[in-house]
């Protein structure tokens, strides 16, 4: 199995598992990801200080 196919596995089993999770749930991981998301283009867009 190549690593792409290995990768698409993946994430066709987490999606699998996402789906069978409660709504709640599911809200508070894409809350979780958003705001992971928002603090990484944080990061990008500040300057870096030596």
């Amino acid at each position: 199995m190549t690593q792409e196919e290995t990768k698409k596995r993946l994430i066709e089993q987490t999606t699998i598992q996402f789906t069978k999770l409660t709504d709640e749930n599911k809200q508070f991981i894409l809350g979780y990801m958003l705001g992971v998301q928002s603090e990484q283009q944080k990061a990008q867009t500040q300057p870096r200080t030596a």
